[in-house]
């Protein structure tokens, strides 16, 4: 859920309901912050699982979005666990995405993870029109460690009431 808290500011939360495999199950809420500084410029801050809910990840993830021409879009995302050493928690992505007609947009990303041993890059289309968002995208994982390599799709839908 999100609303508007000013003329440029908005704040929003997510509700998490895991049930893990153990069948044990975790409820978690993440806060998020967006602020745009100009009409091209916005700034946002996602704090994850403040209450540090055990086997979630908790962080603090600052990023930024500076769109050029209102044609390209450049995204760079940090993180870490404000209660860990950033050398080993430390959490960065970049992202740009394309807008390639009126409502169709094009996106390609990577992203790094020391604390998970993570490395991903993946891209995506969207279609938006004023009331629905449909998105679809492909991310190559591949986990540092045990050189195991992994394909994810997704597909979303979204609503604006």
């Amino acid at each position: 859920l999100a609303t508007p808290v000013s003329k440029k500011s908005a704040m929003g939360v997510t509700y998490r309901n895991i049930e893990l495999a153990n069948k044990k199950k975790l409820t978690a809420f993440d806060i998020g912050v967006s602020h745009a500084m100009t009409e091209f410029f916005t700034f946002g801050a996602v704090l994850k699982n403040p209450q540090r809910v055990e086997n979630l990840d908790t962080r603090l993830v600052l990023g930024t979005q500076f769109v050029y021409q209102e044609f390209i879009s450049l995204m760079l995302d940090f993180g870490t666990d404000w209660k860990n050493e950033l050398s080993s928690d430390l959490m960065y992505g970049g992202a740009i995405q394309f807008k390639t007609f009126s409502d169709i947009y094009l996106r390609m990303g990577t992203s790094s993870d020391k604390k998970y041993n993570r490395s991903q890059s993946g891209i995506g289309l969207s279609w938006v029109s004023p009331r629905l968002l449909i998105s679809m995208a492909v991310s190559n994982l591949e986990e540092e460690k045990t050189v195991t390599k992994s394909r994810n799709t997704s597909f979303s839908i979204s609503y604006k009431f």
